[in-house]
């Protein structure tokens, strides 16, 4: 089985010592797209909190 998993790099200032690499390992998605959906309302949140934010769905399982 082909999952997806949703991983953000966060950086609360331009500096890259302020920067996080944080996957949801709560939450595995069936497709690409609903990875990239449930991200998004993530990356909104922290965006509008004046959070940088850059967002990946990786493929995990038998073909990754």
């Amino acid at each position: 089985v082909v999952m997806f998993i949703s991983v953000l790099l966060i950086c609360t200032s331009l500096h890259v010592s302020s920067c996080d690499i944080v996957a949801n390992t709560e939450d595995l998605y069936f497709s690409q797209q609903q990875c990239q959906n449930q991200t998004a309302i993530v990356v909104s949140k922290l965006v509008s909190s004046g959070v940088a934010v850059k967002p990946k769905c990786f493929k995990v399982g038998d073909s990754a």
